[in-house]
């Protein structure tokens, strides 16, 4: 274009603040996070470790490796913003997984501290030294010099010394305090061949200290689970033995899988022997998620709860391991944190896979659990064998449970006037005997011989109150217990629903061939329900409302009784300190009030007032069949609805929140939590009054 004589051609320049450093260090939103990025920094330089030093006393953190380090032309790229030479999630010349790629890794290093020093050697040794608070002066970052001196002293690989701020220094000190946390530092990456050591001042931590999940507390391991995307197949172990494939064909592109579980079955308080690095924020077990071997903070896509809505009897809630996503595709992003996936449609695959193989893997599971907690596949466990063959070992298997899925695989031996059963490295016997035994005698054993039914009551199966019933030779011999009211025998042993107040005498008898008549009594009575305290159990304002009968009256303790009154009377939105300070009031009051009954329970004298261990082993007591029958029958919360209710976990997880109220009050605890704490503490003293007060539960 031309101009004339008018006219004036001018120029310009771009330039850009130093401010603009200060707003891309934003992008990088914790210590940890940048932390994570440091560390990454080394796994794609090739080093086999990175030692990472807190040395608190001097306010210093360095990074060390021995990776290829930077020459001069890595050290420009370096300060070259949003320039990478890298491709996530593409594999490397050091066979790994790409970690970097947005050209601002330098930025991590500013979390930590403003004065950063770099030594680094891949032919000539540099070391050079960059101020955070000057770069931000400039007024074009491009006039920044960073002055390199050649040193030959330093040994090939990287080494960042950072003088740690004193806010950085603290959060790094109390994060890194806590097991849960480091342990997920140096367990950053599932690449056996990348060492992981922390030094925080005198103590050490290192990532090949844990040997991995497959023979991790074996003891109560019910499967060590495998899958992989390429194969297709979900494959359960137990014992090391294969004992169920099932196939799952994988069918999506853009990103393949790898899982490896293990899932427990926990008595009470074992679940502490696990280790620390499988615990979330709130204490609870999980899988790690690791994309392309880098662990990603995130405890939803992969939630080993997520049958709780679905079908809480398919539930496998107690795992560990690892989910392994590996992807090289552009729409693989993160935010800020790598908490979550940003949303399109190749994470919202990744999303929707992890947990429908999730739910298959737990529904699948629990169909074969039942037979791999103790072992009960036997019919009997002990056996005439007067006229028995013994060496007819396909005559043995007829012992073993009809429906037992894994029949074919047990394995059969005769010793020492035993029939072992031999099944996955575990042991189940029959022990026998003969005709020339001593005669036990017969035996009919009665849940209770005394009960309250509320009426109109419904159909009555009299034969579940037998809990069982022997011969003299030890066989069962329920099915053949006579029941009879009034010397009248009763049809199919079912009792019609009782419209008005009466009592009755129900017997249970049995005619042994070698002993002779065994009886048995139990007494019902069917009464009116009582109302006592009436009213506001639906009341949509009651914080804590007895989900029982209406009208049902709690009255184990008066104090308790008292206190939840005076709660219900509070408007949570006024009273929210002293509704949060007075919750775990409830738990350990009925506990307390619970040993200090004269009731003659075995689930008393397990009390240890260690409040998380009682209340666990409080519903595991109150879940039992029958117990379970006996609250249903009293309170009128059904059966099933109380099978539902009761998870132990839950209770716990309310008891261990309520602890931040006397603590913290509200500064933790949201509306939702408190309402979810006095709906477990309501129901927690429901099931203490029941133990204490109901005469059936023995």
């Amino acid at each position: 274009m031309g101009t004339n004589e008018n006219s004036m051609l001018l120029e310009t320049s771009v330039k850009v603040s130093g401010n603009i450093i200060s707003e891309l260090s934003e992008k990088i939103p914790s210590n940890i996070v940048a932390l994570n990025e440091l560390i990454k920094n080394s796994y794609d330089a090739g080093s086999p470790y990175v030692k990472i030093i807190i040395d608190s006393d001097k306010n210093l953190l360095k990074i060390i490796d021995e990776g290829e380090g930077m020459d001069k032309s890595d050290i420009d790229t370096l300060f070259h913003l949003s320039k990478s030479t890298k491709s996530y999630g593409t594999i490397n010349k050091f066979n790994r997984f790409t970690q970097g790629s947005k050209g601002l890794g330098f930025l991590s290093v500013f979390k930590f501290g403003k004065l950063v020093e770099w030594k680094t050697k891949k032919d000539i040794g540099y070391r050079f030294v960059v101020d955070f608070d000057d770069l931000l002066k400039c007024e074009n970052i491009t006039d920044y010099i960073v002055e390199l001196s050649v040193d030959n002293t330093i040994i090939p690989g990287t080494e960042i010394i950072i003088n740690l701020d004193n806010y950085s220094k603290q959060i790094m000190l109390e994060y890194l305090s806590k097991e849960k946390n480091y342990a997920k530092i140096i367990n950053s990456f599932t690449d056996d061949n990348f060492l992981i050591i922390l030094q925080v001042d005198n103590k050490t931590y290192r990532s090949d200290t844990f040997h991995g999940i497959k023979d991790h507390f074996k003891e109560r391991q019910l499967f060590y689970i495998n899958y992989n995307s390429d194969n297709g197949l979900i494959e359960y172990f137990h014992n090391d033995v294969l004992i169920k494939t099932f196939p799952y064909p994988f069918s999506y592109s853009g990103f393949k899988v790898n899982i490896r579980l293990s899932i427990y079955n926990f008595l009470p308080g074992q679940k502490s022997k696990i280790c620390n690095l499988f615990y979330n924020s709130f204490d609870e077990l999980t899988p790690l998620i690791y994309v392309n071997d880098n662990l990603f903070n995130n405890f939803d896509i992969f939630d080993p709860s997520v049958m709780k809505t679905i079908k809480t009897g398919d539930m496998l809630n107690q795992m560990i391991g690892y989910v392994n996503i590996y992807s090289n595709d552009k729409l693989l992003s993160f935010n800020s944190d790598r908490t979550k996936f940003s949303q399109n449609k190749l994470t919202d695959s990744i999303i929707s896979f992890l947990k429908d193989i999730n739910i298959i893997i737990q529904r699948e599971g629990s169909k074969i659990k039942q037979y791999l907690i103790n072992y009960d596949f036997l019919k009997v466990n002990k056996l005439d064998v007067t006229s028995l063959d013994l060496s007819n070992i396909e005559n043995l298997k007829k012992f073993i449970k009809d429906d037992f899925v894994f029949k074919n695989k047990v394995e059969i031996e005769v010793k020492n006037e035993k029939i072992v059963y031999k099944l996955f490295g575990k042991t189940a016997t029959i022990n026998c005997f003969t005709k020339k035994s001593i005669i036990q005698p017969a035996e009919i054993s009665l849940s209770t011989h005394l009960d309250n039914i509320t009426i109109p009551s419904k159909q009555i199966d009299l034969s579940s109150y037998i809990i069982s019933a022997t011969n003299s030779a030890g066989n069962s011999i329920k099915n053949d217990v006579i029941i009879k009211i009034d010397g009248n025998r009763i049809d199919n042993n079912i009792l019609e629903s009782v419209l008005e107040e009466k009592s009755i005498i129900v017997e249970f008898t049995y005619i042994d061939e070698k002993t002779k008549l065994v009886k048995q009594e139990l007494k019902i009575n069917f009464i009116e329900p009582c109302s006592i305290i009436e009213g506001e159990n639906d009341a949509q304002d009651v914080l804590i409302s007895i989900k029982a009968k209406q009208g049902y009256k709690v009255n184990f303790d008066n104090v308790v009784v008292n206190l939840i009154n005076q709660i219900n009377s509070l408007k949570l939105e006024n009273y929210r300190e002293v509704i949060a300070c007075s919750l775990r009031t409830l738990f350990e009051l009925s506990i307390k009030s619970l040993g200090q009954s004269n009731k003659k329970l075995a689930i008393i004298n397990k009390l240890s007032y260690n409040f998380e261990n009682d209340i666990n082993n409080i519903i595991q007591f109150c879940n039992q069949k029958n117990i379970r029958t006996e609250i249903d029958k009293t309170t009128k919360i059904s059966f099933y609805a109380l099978k539902d209710l009761l998870i132990a976990d839950d209770f716990v997880t309310a008891y261990r929140k309520s602890n931040l109220g006397p603590h913290s009050s509200t500064t933790y605890l949201t509306d939702d939590e408190i309402k979810f704490i006095a709906k477990k503490a309501a129901l927690f003293v429901v099931l203490t009054n029941e133990l204490i007060k109901n005469p059936n539960i023995v």
